[in-house]
């Protein structure tokens, strides 16, 4: 009965201290990894099974996730998603490998003047690309429930 008490608060300090990010990269994923990825709420429904430099980061704590891919189905992909031309909502705090443009705003204007086109998509993503290139750069959108 002791070795159970003493035992229940190195659980909890494991519990307690443990770390819910996470940093996701494949150069040619698999089409289960993207259906896992999607699943899991880290992409959003509808992205190309043929993706190639797949970079997903996230807190599923805070259920916040961003990424970015390249496919050539790219304009197949955000056909599925709504063009959106003011109000757009830029997250803070993006990873290194998301553009420096993007990173350095909270403007939708400015990534608009920049070159990019905002899109909302399924799951609340937040979705962006520049021109016509074939690579996208997403971050959940989603609202906080408390």
């Amino acid at each position: 009965m002791r070795l159970v008490f003493s035992a229940v608060p190195l659980l909890l300090i494991a519990l307690l201290g443990c770390d819910n990010t996470f940093d996701e990269t494949a150069k040619n994923p698999s089409a289960e990894t993207v259906r896992q990825y999607v699943e899991s709420g880290w992409m959003p429904h509808g992205v190309p099974q043929n993706l190639r430099a797949v970079k997903v980061s996230g807190d599923t704590d805070a259920e916040r996730f961003v990424g970015t891919f390249t496919s050539d189905a790219t304009d197949a992909f955000l056909a599925k998603c709504t063009l959106v031309k003011d109000g757009f909502v830029v997250e803070t705090g993006l990873p290194k490998w998301f553009p420096d443009e993007v990173r350095a705003t909270n403007s939708s204007d400015a990534l608009r003047r920049d070159g990019y086109q905002t899109y909302t998509c399924k799951d609340d993503f937040a979705v962006i690309r520049k021109g016509s290139d074939k690579t996208v750069w997403f971050w959940s959108d989603r609202e906080d429930d408390d």
